[in-house]
């Protein structure tokens, strides 16, 4: 296949693997084409220089029974997918002392889909998963990485989550309906009770000076840290105090059920995620 040199990436990275065939440029063997309006996929084996500046690309199917003929001398409209590289810019690593706080974060407006609690639908049983060994710090059960997984275009494709179940650890997908949200707070705010979730069964946690703190939703120095579903963008948004308006205090006491605690921890969580969500997450449920 052969490229006309107005395809200026192209032609660059012709010029790039003649002078280095050993080197990575901005389009590289192993990278996709889709040719036609139907994007028939071929991977590209190949790339030269060719006469008049043009491209030369070598071209291997993909799809064992797929036509090339009919692009024989013919102008073919095309679109190139490249593969994953590493990123120009050093990874992300928190400061000291911060941590992710996932039973606080995850997707929409007051999705909670990394928590344990929601991805085992208990929030009070103590006798069941998540808190069937959260008596014994040491033994706390570990439900392994979220992965938020992107396409082509930056877009965030999927978003995996991990239950535990007989077999051991098994991977689910959690629907991608709004962007993704963060909660990064201190290190050692996280309660393992059940019942101290929501901090304080007093239903007023910023009134007093209890010795056992604050959890992150409910720290002001903690930070949201969204990935728009869109296109991938990360952005940074502040902490809203979830309790400027009195009919969102929390009740006093634990509720009776899971159900009520989940409602009273997504109800927080919508008001404390405010700014992230009117911010970043515009149209998102």
């Amino acid at each position: 296949m052969t490229v006309s040199g107005e395809a200026s990436q192209l032609l660059r990275s012709a010029r790039d693997i003649a002078a280095d065939p050993t080197g990575r440029t901005l389009i590289n063997p192993g990278d996709i084409i889709q040719l036609g309006d139907n994007g028939m996929p071929a991977e590209i084996t190949g790339i030269a220089l060719a006469p008049g500046d043009n491209v030369s690309l070598t071209l291997q199917r993909i799809e064992p029974n797929s036509n090339f003929r009919r692009f024989h001398n013919k102008m073919v409209a095309y679109r190139i997918i490249r593969s994953p590289t590493p990123a120009i810019a050093m990874p992300t690593e928190l400061p000291p002392g911060a941590m992710i706080d996932l039973t606080g974060s995850g997707i929409g407006r007051y999705g909670n889909q990394f928590s344990p609690m929601e991805i085992e639908s208990n929030y009070l049983d103590t006798t069941l998963l998540p808190f069937v060994v959260a008596a014994n710090r040491s033994q706390l059960v570990d439900y392994g990485s979220i992965w938020i997984l992107f396409g082509a275009r930056g877009e965030v494709t999927r978003v995996l989550s991990t239950m535990r179940t007989g077999a051991g650890l098994v991977l689910q997908d959690i629907p991608v309906l709004g962007d993704i949200h963060l909660l990064v707070g201190r290190i050692g705010e996280l309660k393992v009770d059940p019942a101290g979730q929501l901090e304080d069964s007093d239903g007023a946690p910023f009134d007093d000076d209890a010795e056992d703190g604050t959890t992150p939703i409910l720290n002001n120095e903690s930070i949201w840290v969204t990935v728009k579903s869109r296109n991938g963008e990360v952005l940074t948004s502040p902490w809203t105090n979830p309790f400027d308006n009195p009919a969102r205090m929390i009740p006093a006491g634990p509720p009776a059920d899971s159900n009520a605690q989940r409602d009273r921890v997504r109800a927080v969580l919508a008001a404390a995620r405010t700014s992230a969500v009117e911010a970043r997450d515009l149209g998102s449920n």
